[in-house]
């Protein structure tokens, strides 16, 4: 029986020590020092600390996923608005134009659109840049982000977190990153 267990625990399988085989587990029990408290408090702090860790984590990736979503679904919606003008010769007044199939934005909300009129500067409900010229000739294609809230200029504060479609389809994404 003594090959069985290291030689740290043969004194215990020594038949004259007075332990019997079944209380072995018991005697090893004894000898145990037990965990504090602190020690477990310790643990819940560095358990916690790496959980906080990975939801920030988490929830940035979140973000960013949803961002392009909506940056490959303006893409999407701008192939089908030129697919349009090319069919009809003229752009749709509003998306719904476009057919079925118009899902909302990755935040629940409708995206944003608005046909420029010719010439471009009469165009009231179009976005504008930091000189409050349109940034589009030809349309307005829009999510108004994570906030749901937008403003004519780019430049305002409730549009930072808007993704955009700007100077003619040249740069789409975040007007935070592209100013």
């Amino acid at each position: 029986m003594q090959k069985f267990f290291p030689p740290l625990f043969a004194n215990r399988l020594n038949p004259n020590s007075g332990i019997r085989p079944r209380s072995f587990f018991l005697a090893l029990l004894k000898d145990m020092t037990a965990i504090t408290l602190i020690e477990l408090m310790c643990v819940a702090v560095i358990i916690s600390a790496i959980g906080g860790i990975g939801i920030t984590v988490y929830r940035s990736r979140q973000d960013e996923m949803r961002t392009n979503q909506a940056i490959s679904d303006i893409l999407e919606l701008g192939v089908r608005l030129d697919r349009y003008n090319v069919e009809r010769g003229v752009y749709p007044n509003t998306l719904a134009q476009l057919g079925a199939n118009i899902r909302p934005d990755p935040w629940g909300k409708a995206y944003g659109y608005v046909m420029v009129p010719k010439p471009p500067a009469v165009c009231t409900l179009c976005r504008r840049d930091k000189f409050l010229h349109p940034i589009n000739t030809d349309y307005d294609l829009y999510s108004m982000g994570v906030d749901g809230k937008s403003a004519k200029a780019i430049t305002a504060q409730p549009s930072q977190d808007d993704i955009i479609r700007i100077n003619d389809g040249a740069y789409i994404g975040l007007v935070s990153k592209y100013q």
